[in-house]
């Protein structure tokens, strides 16, 4: 008889370690699914980042070139104003003696 609850009792042992196996494999594949798409998710994310960046500084500088184009017109500089109120003032002379 004692040999029988001996029996019963390793049987119980294997389906304990059998059932503990399977659910290590079950969470083993869970992490490996969880961490393949965090990492896929942060490669895209990084990708997208350095896009964004790279879009933004051509913008950025293609902007600049256009506003100095525009500036150079709108907001003479200090040395080119005094060259044109030099060159009115000597139209003004001119005219003036004419």
């Amino acid at each position: 008889m004692r040999h029988k609850h001996v029996c019963y009792y390793f049987q119980a042992w294997n389906t304990i370690v059998k059932q503990t196996e399977a659910i290590q494999k079950v969470l083993q594949q869970n992490t490996d699914r969880m961490c393949t798409k965090t990492l896929e998710s942060l490669i895209t994310l990084i990708s997208d980042k350095r896009t964004a960046r790279k879009t933004y500084a051509d913008e950025r500088q293609r902007l600049e070139v256009e506003f100095a184009k525009v500036g150079s017109f709108a907001f003479p500089s200090k040395k080119n104003q005094k060259n044109n109120n030099n060159n009115k003032t000597r139209f003004a002379m001119r005219n003036e003696t004419v």
